[in-house]
């Protein structure tokens, strides 16, 4: 667009120039043209007219252009397109945790009130547990010692999992109770998030610490479940 700009700046000057040529003859003072300076005339005359066809001819494209320019800016060197999932590392961890239960998938589900959102907080130790949204269907929200919020995103007859909104590290959990025979289940808890933030030497016994806590609420829960 640039270069459009100053080849019409250009034209305009160059034009207005030659539109100041020679005066035309019968004016007091000048003398009448010989044949070399009407020659020379003719030829400012067709220059012109090229120059204002020229002219046209670029007032056009600079039309054209222009709107596209405005809708597509460029982009500098090297930066993500528009709309580009920047490409950041993760390290994704999961923990997958287990307790067997003396009871069909169904018994053992109401035995540990699968249904009750906050039911699994209480073998956490947690002090508090609300639902700020919902009641106990996907969607639902439920915020811990009202400070960690966690939105159910998916529920089965046997299993919910659910988020951590504003989780830096796309904290996930999955709580699941699966069928082994006519009168035994297993509870499975699942865990993952990204910890990448998290030194590598350090993250095997950051992932230890995690699983040691789930694990010991999910043995309380298993424990519970197979009592009378």
């Amino acid at each position: 667009m640039r270069v459009i700009l100053l080849v019409l700046a250009r034209l305009s000057l160059h034009s207005g120039r030659a539109q100041r040529g020679p005066e035309c003859a019968g004016h007091p003072g000048q003398q009448t043209p010989t044949l070399a300076a009407l020659d020379s005339e003719r030829k400012v005359a067709m220059t012109i007219v090229g120059e204002k066809n020229m002219k046209r001819f670029l007032l056009a494209a600079l039309i054209t252009a222009t709107p596209a320019l405005a809708q597509s800016p460029a982009s500098a060197p090297g930066a993500p397109a528009r709309g580009a999932v920047p490409d950041v590392p993760h390290n994704w961890a999961t923990i997958v945790m287990t307790a067997n239960v003396n009871h069909s998938a169904d018994d053992a589900w109401k035995r540990i009130k699968g249904d009750d959102y906050c039911a699994f907080i209480t073998y956490l130790g947690m002090n508090s547990c609300v639902l700020t949204v919902g009641t106990g269907d996907v969607g639902t929200n439920r915020r811990l010692n009202g400070t960690i919020d966690e939105l159910m995103v998916s529920k089965t007859s046997h299993s919910y999992v659910y988020a951590q909104p504003t989780s830096a590290i796309f904290y996930h959990g999955t709580m699941a109770v699966e069928q082994v025979d006519a009168s035994h289940s297993r509870i499975v808890y699942t865990l993952l998030y990204d910890n990448a933030n998290i030194a590598p030497a350090d993250r095997p016994a950051e992932m230890d610490r995690r699983r040691g806590r789930f694990q010991a609420a999910i043995d309380k829960m298993a424990a519970a479940a197979n009592g009378p």
